[in-house]
């Protein structure tokens, strides 16, 4: 349960980071509404090395976790390792806008990673369901 707070502040998180691009991005405008794009792309950083930080907390927790079986050790690293290299996708394409056009373009690569946050999550739940032991969600994220 406590890891689902973990996995959920990384969904925040990933909100958050859409948020911040997808509120303020409108063609055509260099300052409107969050901002310019350099700041804009600051919020997009920042919340992309708080969310790097917590993946990689929960990837030591889940490979150091004894109460995981092998399969579901290899099923959350597989979650952790796609949604960690789509983040940095992400990241680098809102770090390449020039324009308002180019960070609008960047969203499906961000909802791309929202799903993978998603996908994340319901692995977390289905494998805490099928073990059923109040432990396990201690290996996922405290």
């Amino acid at each position: 349960m406590a890891s689902t707070g973990g996995v959920s502040g990384a969904t925040s998180s990933t909100a958050g980071l859409l948020n911040g691009v997808s509120t303020s991005v409108a063609p055509d405008a260099t300052t409107t509404g969050g901002g310019s794009i350099t700041a804009i792309q600051q919020r997009v950083d920042a919340r992309v090395t708080k969310l790097t930080t917590r993946l990689t907390t929960i990837q030591s927790k889940v490979d150091a976790s004894t109460k995981l079986s092998p399969a579901d050790k290899a099923t959350l690293d597989a979650d952790l390792t796609k949604t960690a290299a789509d983040l940095a996708t992400a990241k680098q394409d809102v770090d390449a806008a020039t324009t308002r056009a180019d960070l609008k373009a960047a969203r499906p690569q961000l909802q791309t990673l929202r799903a993978d946050v998603k996908q994340l999550i319901a692995d977390a739940k289905s494998i805490r369901s099928s073990n059923n032991t109040s432990n396990t969600p201690s290996a996922l994220g405290t």
